[in-house]
């Protein structure tokens, strides 16, 4: 039974080196997600676009795309906010889209992605500033411009924050995100590891927020909700497997604005709402966006 005893020992020991790295892995695993860029350009959907930098309240530099359209003065500009370990470039589909539609877009690479610098992700905490920061320079460059946001999952957690912290967004679409950081954390775990252990957790968010120098427990998109006030269109995938459905719906019961709508995408998880949604889900919205413009729907 030697050979036994030989790998009860040796398994305890890499399980014992896992838990070590993982330890000490696991702040990090929250900070710094993984740069993407994709290399498709506006050019390539027939977009007119201006690259834009932008310097944030902490020094951190900003990549950016606008593409504005004639109508600007006539229908509000869209600032599209991508998720975690995403990049602007992503939204050049539907910024094609909306463009057709006479919108106007600016996509922005959230701090520590895509082509913006930034040492860490904090999940809303800095980047809420970085939108206001970018309002700052949108109405300087047309003081006449009305702004609206829509994020997808985290970019939906940053634009819940946004709207509570800076009043001049003048609507939201939120789409996939989730009700508190702490709760995501948790979640992820046990998706990522099968495993879940809150006190491994917390320690883990402990040490991340002292390095990104955030506080992780003002992290609370759905509390953010209940300062909100302007229109906000929520949806969420009925599937979605990385964030749950009952959060969607959490945050859209905190919103304090009257003027809101939940669009529940059946059969939906976290990365097709639009396909899932079809045409359907295109034209509520159309409807979301032309009573933004002053239209009255059809």
């Amino acid at each position: 039974m030697k050979w036994l005893k030989r790998l009860t020992i040796s398994v305890i020991l890499l399980l014992t080196l896992f838990l070590v790295a993982l330890y000490f892995m696991a702040p990090g695993m929250i900070l710094y997600p993984r740069k993407v860029n994709w290399d498709k350009k506006p050019a390539d959907f027939n977009l007119p676009a201006e690259d834009i930098t932008l310097v944030s309240f902490d020094s951190t530099v900003l990549k950016g795309i606008w593409v504005r359209h004639d109508t600007a003065h006539q229908r509000p500009v869209i600032v599209l906010l991508h998720g975690v370990g995403n990049c602007k470039e992503r939204w050049l589909p539907t910024a094609q889209w909306l463009w057709q539609q006479g919108y106007s877009l600016v996509m922005m690479d959230s701090r520590a992605h895509g082509q913006s610098g930034g040492t860490c992700c904090s999940y809303g905490y800095y980047e809420k500033k970085d939108v206001s920061r970018l309002l700052d320079y949108l109405l300087a460059r047309d003081s006449t411009l009305r702004i609206g946001v829509w994020g997808h999952s985290l970019g939906g957690a940053i634009a819940l924050q946004s709207m509570a912290y800076d009043k001049r967004i003048q609507f939201g679409i939120v789409e996939s995100t989730f009700t508190h950081f702490r709760n995501i954390v948790y979640d992820y775990q046990s998706r990522l590891f099968k495993v879940s252990s809150r006190t491994f957790a917390d320690n883990a968010i402990e040490r991340a927020a002292r390095q990104g120098g955030f506080e992780p427990d003002s992290i609370v998109p759905c509390q953010a909700a209940e300062q909100i006030q302007c229109p906000v269109f929520m949806a969420h995938g009925t599937e979605d497997e990385r964030i749950k459905f009952e959060y969607g719906r959490v945050n859209f019961d905190h919103l304090a604005t009257p003027n809101k709508e939940f669009y529940p995408v059946q059969g939906a998880h976290h990365n097709d709402l639009s396909r899932y949604g079809g045409t359907e889900y295109a034209a509520a919205i159309l409807r979301f966006l032309k009573r933004q413009n002053g239209v009255k729907s059809e």
